[in-house]
């Protein structure tokens, strides 16, 4: 008699596959840095990410939805990388429930 395993905890709280896995921690909807984004330095990357972004959190699957050839994507890496890019779970006061974000770090003081 053969038993399928597999999904029997189906990412219940005691499924290793979620810790295991990461999450949008180790930033797969960002990609990676293109060689051109890599020459510029991180104050022209945030002056970058305000022009388009603003300063505002953005949500990640905005950040999913810009396609893979914009120079955004490149952009967005570097200053996560430089831990200039926050990765946040947040309650927004218009919206019902947590929402995925990314902010820029403050640039003088904090957050």
């Amino acid at each position: 008699m053969s038993i399928k395993i597999s999904e029997r905890y189906s990412f219940g709280w005691t499924d290793p596959r979620g810790i295991v896995s990461g999450g949008h921690n180790d930033v797969n909807p960002l990609g990676g840095v293109p060689k051109d984004i890599r020459a510029l330095s991180i104050k022209a990357c945030r002056d970058l990410w305000e022009v388009r972004m603003g300063d505002a959190p953005v949500e990640v699957k905005v950040i999913e939805s810009i396609p893979k050839e914009d120079p955004l994507k490149g952009i967005a890496r570097k200053l996560f990388e430089a831990d200039e890019l926050i990765y946040e779970v947040v309650n927004l006061p218009d919206r019902v429930g947590r929402v995925e974000v990314y902010k820029l770090k403050a640039e003088y003081g904090d957050n």
